[in-house]
């Protein structure tokens, strides 16, 4: 069952030690738009505005990214039922996250890239609007 939850609920905040790792990484070469978005969420408890039209993940190797993020940071996973309030898409993604990191991880880029633009497509027929903060 999934649980939707207003994000100014319960906002969710990576610690200090947490923040550092996501710095390092910011400051790295393995950095795409969705992947700082991510970051830029986590650091933020909160939606934010967006300068891209779309900060979701848009194929394997972006998708990638944002694993290594995850890897290198775990409590970013903390701060995803306040990331699903960006879209429908991010949401999706959230909603199969283990799975479309399984596919990734199995070296099937086209698999995991196809995989992602289904979900795309599903999120963007349902009925609402994407957020992208204010």
């Amino acid at each position: 069952m999934k649980t939707k939850t207003n994000e100014n609920d319960n906002p969710r905040l990576i610690g200090s030690s947490d923040l550092l790792a996501v710095a390092e990484w910011l400051t790295g070469e393995d950095t795409g738009i969705s992947s700082k978005y991510m970051a830029a969420v986590a650091i933020c408890g909160k939606v934010i505005k967006s300068r891209w039209i779309d900060p979701t993940p848009s194929d394997a190797p972006d998708l990638g990214r944002c694993v290594r993020l995850v890897e290198k940071c775990p409590a970013i996973r903390e701060t995803f039922p306040v990331l699903r309030h960006a879209s429908k898409v991010w949401a999706a993604h959230l909603d199969h996250w283990d799975e479309l990191v399984a596919l990734y991880k199995q070296g099937n880029y086209t698999r995991t890239t196809a995989r992602m633009r289904e979900l795309r497509a599903s999120a963007n027929t349902e009925k609402g609007t994407w957020i992208y903060g204010n």
